[in-house]
């Protein structure tokens, strides 16, 4: 049986700090500057995006299903803000990025 995803900071922290890296090594190239500047902005928005959709997701989860379990309905929510944070965070990186381009 698969266990369900447990939010890791660690995952958090390598996933930002290659995007940070890539985004870095774009902008080093002259000919693809244009390109990390965009990719940069494109992905951003992205981002923060899809940490509010993941937010608004788990708010609905916890309070739509009242099945007298909160505290299942909580962990749930958590995992699932854990996880959003994993996937959208490293593309918030690339707003920080983009004054350095």
């Amino acid at each position: 049986m698969l266990k369900p995803f447990q939010f890791n900071i660690r995952h958090l922290l390598f996933a930002t700090v290659v995007t940070a890296i890539a985004i870095t090594f774009l902008q080093t190239i002259p000919a693809l500057f244009m390109f990390a500047f965009f990719a940069a902005f494109v992905l951003g928005i992205t981002g923060v995006v899809g940490i509010c959709v993941t937010l608004v997701v788990a708010l609905i989860i916890y309070t739509s299903e009242d099945d007298g379990n909160r505290r299942f309905n909580l962990a749930r929510c958590r995992d699932l803000i854990g996880a959003g944070l994993i996937a959208n965070l490293p593309l918030v990186v690339c707003f920080v990025a983009i004054p350095y381009l």
